[in-house]
């Protein structure tokens, strides 16, 4: 695995044996190498830590060197930026620099095709941390409130009530109708919809943040089971007001967000908070 990604890392840009796959997959390697090194950070090894480290900065290198075209700063691609840019910055094998023109140009990409996501199964879920995490969960509740063919307004108004395979839910007695694919999006309804997450530097759940994201959605409610127990949050708008319950498990330090960009902090048990 090593050899094959430090062939495409060393390969002269424009050459035509760029695949998507060959992207997606340096990014893989680049964020299992980013994913251990955070890892012995938590659990306290900091030699491990360095050496993961060094390897993501390697990949990351190999990665710039092979798929970032240094005169436009652009990711190359096959057609549609938003796969490529999404797991380049998730991975975080870009230069930071470059990252705000990337969500630009993801999003400029959508606005084109009426809100069409492009990233397909594997680059589906980076797709929606990418954008959430840069603070544009306003662009998917317009990608995500779409009706029609490729949206999942589209699949319920076949009637379907378990997710389909492909975006177009063919109904052939081929494709599975019960399928895991495209159920990504669950983990931005909980983390950014409802806004149940946990900020960063956290581990295990010590420290809550409930920040959540209304969009055009008059209300929502979920809640998830922590090592450290409960948290809960239900959010309604009522006009110009909003008010949010959220429920916080014993011992945890925690936080809301509110969609008025005001900080408030939360106790253990339920708390309930209003404001613009």
């Amino acid at each position: 695995m090593r050899r094959a990604a430090w062939a495409i890392g060393t390969t002269t840009p424009g050459e035509s044996r760029f695949t998507p796959t060959d992207l997606s997959a340096t990014a893989t390697w680049a964020l299992c190498a980013l994913t251990v090194a955070r890892a012995a950070v938590a659990l306290g090894r900091p030699a491990e830590a360095a050496e993961y480290r060094e390897l993501h900065a390697k990949i990351a290198a190999g990665f710039q060197r092979r798929f970032l075209d240094p005169a436009s700063r652009k990711l190359r691609h096959k057609g549609s930026p938003q796969c490529a840019n999404s797991m380049a910055l998730c991975a975080e094998v870009v230069p930071a620099a470059d990252r705000a023109a990337m969500i630009a140009d993801i999003i400029a990409d959508l606005e084109q095709r009426g809100w069409q996501q492009t990233p397909g199964d594997v680059g589906h879920v980076y797709f929606i941390r990418a954008l959430a995490e840069a603070g544009r969960s306003d662009v998917l509740h317009r990608v995500y409130g779409r009706a029609g063919k490729g949206s999942y307004g589209g699949i319920l108004s076949k009637g379907l009530t378990s997710l389909p395979e492909t975006w177009d839910a063919t109904m052939d007695g081929y494709q599975s109708l019960n399928h895991c694919m495209l159920g990504h999006v669950m983990e931005w309804f909980y983390g950014y919809v409802a806004g149940i997450r946990q900020p960063a530097g956290s581990v295990g759940w010590q420290r809550v943040l409930i920040a959540p994201n209304p969009g055009a959605l008059a209300s929502a409610e979920a809640a998830l089971q922590t090592p450290r127990g409960r948290v809960a949050s239900r959010w309604r708008k009522d006009g110009a007001a909003f008010r949010l319950e959220a429920e916080i498990p014993q011992g945890v330090e925690a936080e809301a967000l509110m969609p008025s960009g005001k900080r408030r902090p939360l106790s253990s048990g339920l708390n309930v908070l209003e404001g613009p």
